[in-house]
């Protein structure tokens, strides 16, 4: 997945130079939000004045935390701990498995494992 690049565009001709700011999606930026409208993007006649808008728009992104709780179900025909199970979830990869009809575009998503709290519920 990539993630969320913010650039500035060239918007305008050698007689009349406009620069916009864009993301990797395609958007355009309109002062305010993003839109498919190249017509409406915000231009600047200086491309710094563009570069800066698009630096604050980069320096802005922030990832979001969610959380969720996961059960786990183990059979096993001999006797299985639950120090085995955190030993083999700390040792495991955990991927996620996305849909394969996603808009996902440049969302990075990591998984932590907050095994202290492990306990048995059954």
């Amino acid at each position: 997945m990539a993630r969320l690049r913010i650039f500035v565009a060239d918007n305008g001709n050698p007689d009349w130079p406009r620069f916009a700011v864009q993301d990797n999606k395609g958007r355009h930026w309109d002062g305010k939000w993003w839109t498919n409208d190249p017509r409406a993007a915000r231009l600047h006649h200086r491309e710094q004045d563009a570069a800066d808008e698009a630096m604050v728009l980069n320096d802005s992104i922030e990832p979001r935390w969610f959380i969720a709780s996961v059960t786990i179900m183990v059979e096993h025909d001999d006797q299985f701990t639950i120090e085995q199970l955190r030993e083999l979830l700390e040792r495991a990869v955990v991927s996620l498995t996305l849909p394969d009809q996603h808009d996902m575009e440049g969302v990075d998503v990591e998984i932590n494992l907050d095994l202290g709290g492990m306990g048995e519920i059954g």
